[in-house]
């Protein structure tokens, strides 16, 4: 048979060993930034990081309440993340605008004094800022990957040193981020697990040293966190965290906040996410005289990013390369990706049947004349394809007579 025909044109998706790895490979390419600039939910950090070269710009927009009365805060962060090498990468977020809600009895604040459960409410003489207060944190760090699920690792493993300076000139300290005010520097670990291959586990816990601090102000905090993120088919995820802070010497309420989410991703260039968020500690502000304007809040968040897709390798190895007419030869495939894309195959032949045994092909030659047949596989991430290919000799089959 001279002429090229196909007889095979089969797809599929390789599976590897561990189903749960091969549905995180898509989720690699989605990463986007928390609103403090690390790649990762929308408050908790994940392990993974950026690519060398992949940079994400994130816009986002957040409404929370915090401390005494439930003062509703607005503040609209803007990030910037690269990918220094595949497993390093830099963070900058900067709260570029930030507003604090007024009460009409005037801003309280309450402070909660150490070993006794009451609260002492107090006005403050910080005028009312609802018009629009200031400039907020400038938090800047480095996150270092040292494990990762996609590396057959069963958890995800990373540090992230971090900085973060108040670049605040007007806005009331006491309701703040859930973070004092000043320059400060701290180290989170981050840790995840593929959950089969329905959802991915977070796990965030660190602290935040200020050094001196005013005596109302502690000096360190610790922050902590749960998320679970997983997929709603192709081109959306869901978010559900738990956040929350503790401060040195409980002199302030310590936030806890729950944010449920939906991120979609069915664009390259950009993505877009929103949740709501519900803050669940708090002073009830019936004790302090003061109108409740509610706990729930939301947030919304833009990403422009640059994804580096490079192509996939594949490497096929024949079980024999000289089969007699009528036989069949198993063709091995090893097939990887440096991005961790879910990749599929396709098999064409000039000759013969091929039919799927697993992650490999069995080449049968049953009709065919003597002679060399070509067997080619086509590894596709969707957007870049890689080819392998394989010549088998088929030789006519002996009677036995002869």
């Amino acid at each position: 048979m001279g002429r090229r025909v196909t007889l095979a044109a089969l797809w599929f998706v390789i599976l590897l060993p561990d189903t749960a790895a091969a549905a995180g490979r898509n989720r690699i390419k989605q990463l986007r930034p928390s609103w403090k600039g690390s790649t990762g939910l929308f408050n908790l950090a994940t392990p993974e990081t950026l690519r060398t070269g992949e940079f994400s710009l994130g816009l986002h927009h957040a409404r929370f309440h915090r401390l005494a009365g439930q003062a509703p805060i607005t503040h609209f962060p803007v990030s910037f993340t690269l990918g220094l090498r595949d497993y390093l990468e830099g963070f900058l977020s900067w709260e570029a605008r930030k507003w604090l809600g007024s009460h009409p009895a005037g801003v309280l604040t309450e402070i909660n004094l150490p070993g006794d459960s009451s609260a002492l409410p107090s006005h403050s003489a910080h005028p009312d800022l609802s018009s629009g207060a200031s400039s907020g944190d400038l938090w800047a760090g480095l996150k270092l990957n040292l494990r990762s699920p996609s590396h057959g690792h069963p958890f995800g493993l990373a540090l992230q040193p971090k900085v973060r300076v108040s670049t605040s000139n007007g806005f009331p300290a006491a309701f703040s981020e859930a973070a004092p005010p000043g320059p400060g520097l701290g180290l989170d670990i981050l840790i995840s697990h593929q959950i089969a291959a329905l959802a991915r586990l977070t796990v965030n816990g660190g602290f935040l040293y200020s050094g001196d601090e005013p005596e109302a102000i502690p000096g360190y905090q610790f922050d902590y966190g749960l998320g679970l993120d997983f997929p709603l088919g192709h081109e959306a995820t869901f978010v559900a965290e738990l956040a929350g802070t503790r401060f040195g010497g409980s002199r302030f309420e310590a936030p806890l906040e729950l944010h449920l989410g939906m991120r979609l991703l069915s664009r390259r260039w950009f993505q877009l996410s929103a949740g709501y968020s519900l803050n669940l500690n708090g002073t009830d502000p019936g004790r302090l005289g003061v109108p409740d304007p509610g706990r729930h809040g939301w947030t919304a968040q833009l990403v422009i990013q640059r994804k580096i897709n490079r192509p996939p390798v594949i490497r096929c190895h024949p079980g024999r390369q000289t089969v007699k007419s009528g036989e069949w030869t198993k063709i091995q495939v090893h097939a990887v990706d440096p991005d961790d894309d879910v990749l599929s195959i396709t098999w064409i032949a000039s000759g013969g049947a091929v039919s799927l045994q697993g992650d490999s092909a069995r080449f049968d030659s049953t009709g065919l004349d003597e002679g060399v047949y070509t067997i080619s596989a086509e590894l596709s991430d969707s957007e870049n394809t890689s080819t392998c290919t394989v010549e088998i000799r088929v030789e006519r089959k002996l009677s036995r007579g002869n």
